[in-house]
């Protein structure tokens, strides 16, 4: 598992890059963050972040939503 200014670091860096409509999905990636740095550390929650941090890639970035 990384520490949390890591994964802070590396999860700032894929939402903010590409610079496209980053305020569109701040709010639900705000309280990803949140919910990430303050539940309890293990394997299934790591799935689970990653899970969800891959839709809200995805649809930030419209791979997910059908133009």
């Amino acid at each position: 598992m990384l520490p949390w200014w890591a994964f802070l670091a590396i999860t700032l860096y894929c939402y903010l890059f590409p610079f496209f409509r980053p305020l569109s999905l701040a709010p639900a990636f705000s309280i990803f963050i949140f919910m990430a740095l303050v539940a309890p550390v293990g394997v299934f929650w790591a799935i689970y972040a990653g899970a969800v941090m891959a839709l809200i890639l995805g649809i930030k970035d419209f791979v997910i939503v059908s133009r």
